[in-house]
């Protein structure tokens, strides 16, 4: 019996390198290159979904669009205008198009520049409301300039707006941590992103703690008590814990891009270190991905051999990835864990070793999660399950995903 074909990507992520300075925590790929190569670059990115994707050139193609880096409204007014046409075009009715924004390049000029071209959701990095946080973290904007950011975007009609906050930062208190919530809270944002700090080996923040393991071991409970912090200050006012890191003030606010990602959808990646997913089949011919497998890849971090690769009219350097069926489903599952929605674990998972039996009673025992059997249609019992997390489980996600998927 043939294979049905697999599904055509309908998220795209759009990677914008260009930063003012790089923050002592970020290892993402960012660069401060001059100003004159922001418009070579975004020229680069149309050029390289046509090469990557052809058949999702046309208008309309994506349902969710997201622009990242790096700082994306760091590029100068030409080449952003650019940008948002391009995106624009590629966008679906009723599309939700994010861009994440550092608070120092707000101004009205910027905000009306995003909301004519087809921005309705940002995502602000406010990362703290408490100045010695953002010094650790070598953040430039302060306090004042994120409430002005907000401000400014909402007047010129930005309809959703995110904010970023980061936890478990070396000096952080748990006053500190309330500080930023209840400030975060007074801006009246639609949606929050509260991350936990991830030393990354090569910051400048990871090397000052000593290395990893020495900043892991600094922060030791402290981080359960934040991230508790967090999640009894956002649910007792109303906002709902969506995923691991990810509040919405509504269920309509969640980040649809994001749930993208989480629910293993398959996703367009273009610009440099972006990386992207695609099904068995819409990947090009001779890939090597059999049926239900994936094919992974990731642009490498190198903005001259991108450029140059693209503007000849090939496919940047990139490192690959071919994922098989049986990994494919693991991460399904280890991706379905992230979210406050039951995991459908089907019973040929089971069989297949995907999930181990004995540690989904593990589960259970430990009072991780809640365990039923689920009826098909007929109502006959088919050996599926439906695993709901509870909130402990939830917050110890990482360590169910071993229980199930590491036996």
């Amino acid at each position: 019996m043939p294979h049905a074909p697999a599904q055509l990507p309908r998220s795209l992520y759009v990677h914008v390198p260009f930063c003012a300075h790089r923050c002592g925590y970020c290892d993402f790929v960012t660069t401060s290159r001059s100003p004159e190569m922001h418009e070579r670059y975004v020229a680069a990115l149309r050029r390289e979904l046509e090469l990557r994707s052809p058949e999702t050139t046309a208008p309309g193609s994506f349902d969710t669009i997201f622009i990242g880096g790096g700082t994306p409204t760091l590029l100068e007014p030409a080449a952003l205008e650019a940008l948002l046409t391009f995106t624009r075009e590629l966008a679906a009715p009723g599309a939700e198009v994010t861009i994440e924004c550092n608070p120092e390049t707000v101004d009205a000029a910027l905000a009306r520049r995003l909301v004519d071209g087809g921005v309705h959701r940002v995502s602000l990095g406010a990362q703290s409301f408490s100045p010695h946080v953002l010094a650790t973290l070598e953040r430039r904007a302060e306090p004042d300039t994120v409430r002005r950011a907000v401000a400014t975007l909402r007047e010129a009609g930005v309809s959703r707006l995110s904010l970023d906050l980061i936890w478990g930062v070396p000096g952080q208190t748990n006053a500190d941590v309330t500080h930023d919530l209840v400030e975060a809270l007074k801006l009246e944002p639609d949606h929050l992103s509260a991350y936990e700090l991830e030393f990354k080996p090569g910051t400048r923040l990871t090397h000052a703690q000593g290395g990893v393991e020495a900043a892991l071991t600094n922060l030791g409970e402290q981080g359960d008590d934040f991230y508790d912090l967090v999640i009894d200050h956002l649910e007792a006012a109303g906002w709902w814990w969506y995923e691991t890191a990810n509040f919405a003030r509504t269920p309509d606010e969640r980040c649809r891009h994001n749930l993208a990602y989480w629910q293993a959808d398959p996703w367009v990646g273009i610009g440099v270190g972006a990386v992207e997913t695609l099904h068995a089949s819409n990947d090009g011919a001779g890939s090597g991905v059999a049926a239900g497998g994936l094919h992974r890849r990731t642009n490498l971090p190198n903005v001259p051999r991108w450029l140059n690769a693209v503007e000849a009219g090939e496919l940047p350097p990139s490192r690959d990835e071919v994922v098989d069926a049986r990994t494919a489903r693991t991460e399904r599952v280890m991706l379905g864990l992230r979210l406050d929605a039951p995991v459908n674990i089907a019973a040929q998972d089971l069989f297949d070793g995907i999930v181990d039996a004995a540690g989904l009673e593990r589960v259970a025992e430990l009072e991780l999660g809640s365990v039923t059997m689920v009826p098909s249609p007929d109502g006959v019992l088919r050996g599926d399950v439906e695993l709901r997390l509870t909130r402990r489980g939830r917050m110890l996600q990482g360590s169910v995903g071993s229980l199930l998927l590491d036996p």
